[in-house]
């Protein structure tokens, strides 16, 4: 088994036309797979694939496989594996806490761009200020299984709905939390060398009128950063903060 890390990438000529499916893993033998589903009917009616075309498939664990179309049913689809491969999960432990946000536009918008940056964790809470209410926990997954297999990575994102934000407390990790009246910057933390790969990190965001004080205070064991002089939208800080760290973590 070949082991990579960072994204499933395919040939670069071929990014346009080959498209990444997802296969639970249940579903996947030694030398064979089979596909069954929505992603039966995309594959065959959407793509036009037929037998003995070429498919790239994840069972969303890490493991990739390049396969053939050996048969197609109305509701499954039988493969051959040609290769398989394992790409590790360079964010394993790094959590994106979140509220939902008045807009459900702009939070599935920042779900799916977390997911682009390679976040595989995330908790959706309520707190004081949150306005939308609710858990749609079905619904998010779909959008990150969706944004996984558009960015064509190999692991499945899971999303775990909180009630409470003082739940959070209930993780031991070391919290991060953006605030914009914080006068340490996320720059100053991540000069400071504290963050790593291999630490658990939440990194906790508040809704659009951001996290009351007992919220804030309420917390355990946190940093209190700000991201920028300037005021974000909620969804514009989570994808900023996101990709800065991200980057940092890969690049130390």
């Amino acid at each position: 088994m070949k082991k990579e890390t960072g994204s499933f990438y395919l040939d670069r000529g071929s990014l346009s036309n080959i498209q990444l499916y997802y296969t639970p893993a249940e579903l996947i033998q030694e030398s064979s797979l089979i596909i069954s589903g929505e992603e039966v009917q995309h594959i065959y009616r959407v793509m036009r694939n037929k037998i003995g075309d070429q498919l790239k498939v994840t069972d969303g664990l890490g493991n990739t496989y390049s396969c053939k179309i050996e048969r197609i049913d109305k509701k499954v689809i039988h493969c051959s594996i040609t290769e398989k491969k394992y790409v590790e999960n360079l964010f394993k432990n790094l959590v994106v806490c979140v509220p939902r946000l008045k807009s459900a536009d702009r939070f599935e918008l920042a779900l799916e761009k977390c997911v682009e940056l390679g976040i595989t964790n995330f908790i959706i809470f309520e707190s004081e200020r949150t306005i939308g209410k609710g858990n749609k926990s079905g619904r998010w997954q779909k959008i990150l299984l969706s944004a996984m297999k558009q960015c064509k990575r190999a692991h499945i994102p899971q999303v775990t709905y909180l009630g409470s934000f003082n739940k959070l407390n209930d993780d031991e990790s070391v919290k991060i939390i953006f605030e914009q009246d914080s006068a340490f910057s996320l720059k100053n933390l991540l000069r400071n060398d504290t963050l790593h790969v291999d630490n658990q990190i939440l990194l906790v965001f508040g809704p659009e009128g951001g996290l009351s004080k007992n919220e804030i205070n309420s917390i355990e064991n946190k940093s209190i950063v700000n991201i920028s002089n300037n005021r974000l939208r909620s969804e514009t800080a989570i994808i900023s903060a996101v990709s800065i760290i991200t980057h940092h973590l890969t690049a130390t």
